[in-house]
């Protein structure tokens, strides 16, 4: 769909500025919709994104058996997921006339490709490609490997060295439907070699997974920051949580409940701060702040 139908913005993303195409408030309900009734869908075992049931921590632990790991990334997915195939797609698969698919791939798309900012992405890239990322499946199959797909990530794992004819042949086969691979984010690990899955790290010789040290090292860099507001402690609760779900909560024991607890302080002092500044324009911080600890006492 054109323009109007969608807030571009830009934002940064992993420290890079990223165009966000996000539908606006008509057509987003429409998108969430769309994603909604695709993942009622049953969809192969080799897919866990946009999957009830399956997170990037699955898909990460589907290769702990595996010795040897090979880890692709597609270059500007989103982007480059053209609207025919989406449109071809959806009147193989879902049976639809060439009018109604033309019109729901219009609906879903913006300026002929998947927008970076919708509900409905994933679902969609994925089906716009399903036949090719079948073919892969299929592909590794026949050697014993095994891949695993979450949005733009594709995962090959097996207990043998995965060779350069394999990769050559996966990239054979995006090329045929105008897709390539990042080839700065294509890294083989071998079987003494931590794997580096999806944001997970699988340690060499250990089935418990963990996230990288640099996600740890930036955690407490924000917890040691001077001055914490509720946007950052609800920020760092966020963040310890998704550890501990990678983790199966054996990262510090103790601190999510410490940060759960600090949460709380932080939001009664935010919502007290703003009720007293109503009463009283003049009303300091640093006052607020001797009245708030002898309030809690």
């Amino acid at each position: 769909m054109s323009d109007s139908s969608y807030i571009v913005r830009d934002q940064i993303v992993n420290g890079k500025p990223r165009e966000i195409q996000e539908p606006n408030k008509r057509l987003k309900p429409i998108h969430n919709k769309v994603k909604k009734l695709l993942a009622q869908v049953l969809t192969p075992s080799y897919l866990y994104s946009s999957k009830r049931f399956c997170s990037y921590k699955d898909n990460a632990t589907s290769h702990n058996a595996n010795d040897n790991c090979l880890t692709v990334d597609i270059f500007s997915f989103y982007q480059n997921t053209q609207q025919c195939y989406l449109k071809s797609s959806l009147i193989h698969f879902f049976k639809m006339s060439g009018d109604v698919a033309d019109v729901l791939a219009n609906i879903l798309c913006y300026n002929g490709h998947i927008p970076t900012g919708s509900p409905s992405s994933q679902i969609a890239a994925y089906w716009a490609y399903k036949h090719t990322f079948d073919k892969i499946n299929s592909l590794s199959v026949a050697r014993n490997i095994t891949f695993s797909l979450y949005v733009d990530d594709m995962t090959f794992s097996s207990s043998e060295k995965i060779d350069d004819d394999f990769y050559r042949k996966v990239s054979g086969l995006l090329k045929t439907v105008g897709l390539s691979i990042k080839n700065t984010k294509t890294k083989a690990f071998g079987k003494y070699e931590d794997k580096h899955i999806t944001g997970i790290v699988l340690p060499s010789g250990s089935n418990i997974p963990r996230v990288a040290n640099c996600k740890r090292k930036s955690l407490f860099e924000q917890l040691n920051s001077d001055v914490l507001f509720l946007k950052d402690m609800r920020s760092i609760a966020g963040r310890v949580n998704q550890i501990n779900y990678v983790e199966n909560d054996l990262f510090c024991p103790n601190l999510k409940s410490k940060v759960k607890k600090h949460l709380k302080r932080t939001e009664l002092f935010t919502l007290l701060f703003f009720i007293m500044c109503r009463k009283n324009p003049l009303l300091t911080i640093n006052s607020f702040d001797l009245w708030f600890k002898n309030y809690l006492k």
